[in-house]
């Protein structure tokens, strides 16, 4: 059966890869993937999000940190 370029492998990828999550309508409406496959790739693709965001969350706790002792440390030298 033949389908649209956007249900390509490549597409699909290139599309998770850009927009994460907002790619699941495209894997669900491809003709070629059986359900377990979309099951499989939507249960990854959440995980992937989830463990991306709680990534970003550390990732700013500790810039803030870091920005703090920044500030600190001009303080000091400012004499404050």
């Amino acid at each position: 059966q033949r389908v649209g370029w956007y249900h390509s492998t490549w597409a699909i990828i290139a599309a998770i890869v850009t927009v994460g999550p907002l790619a699941l309508p495209l894997v669900w409406t491809n003709p070629r993937y059986k359900m377990g496959q979309k099951i499989g790739i939507t249960v990854f693709i959440v995980l992937l999000t989830a463990a991306t965001i709680m990534a970003s969350v550390e990732t700013l706790k500790w810039a803030k940190g870091y920005m703090e002792e920044i500030q600190k440390t001009i303080e000091y030298g400012q004499g404050k």
